[in-house]
């Protein structure tokens, strides 16, 4: 008979990483607009690095749009960065701090975000923002309407 290991690893958290805070979001999207539109998560991972693009997806429509990015590191997921999507408009009206890079079709807000709780605030308030909300609406409105 074999004798027990000595365990000296003690207990191994797993916490929680941008990714799993990004599948929740998505997840309630499809709850709350009873699949009418869908949150896709586009993972892409090179050695170290992990970049989730999070986008808002009407299949009816044939319609997608990619609405954020967050980027890691497999061994630390946070501090991780956020690369907000914006529209002119956005640009035009903000005030919520980061850099804003633009190009002449994109335009992208960075900020970055020190824990699961930053991040959360962060996702909460791209998703709750007025275009969002607006884009939300019309969507479901034209799939309605369809």
């Amino acid at each position: 008979m074999s004798e027990p290991v000595n365990d000296l690893w003690g207990d191994l958290a797993v916490e929680s990483t941008p990714a799993d805070v990004l599948h929740e979001q998505a997840d309630a999207l499809g709850q709350k607009t009873k699949n009418l539109l869908e949150g896709l998560l586009h993972t892409d991972i090179d050695k170290q690095n992990v970049r989730v693009r999070f986008a808002v997806r009407a299949p009816t429509l044939e319609y997608q749009t990619t609405l954020f990015e967050v980027k890691y590191t497999v061994l630390m997921p946070y501090p991780c960065q956020i690369e907000e999507h914006l529209t002119v408009e956005e640009c035009q009206d903000i005030d919520m701090g980061g850099e804003i890079l633009a190009t002449k079709n994109k335009r992208k807000r960075l900020t970055q975000a020190k824990d699961d709780t930053e991040l959360r605030q962060r996702v909460k308030d791209a998703l709750q923002s007025d275009n969002v909300r607006k884009m939300v609406s019309g969507l479901l409105s034209a799939i309605r309407n369809s």
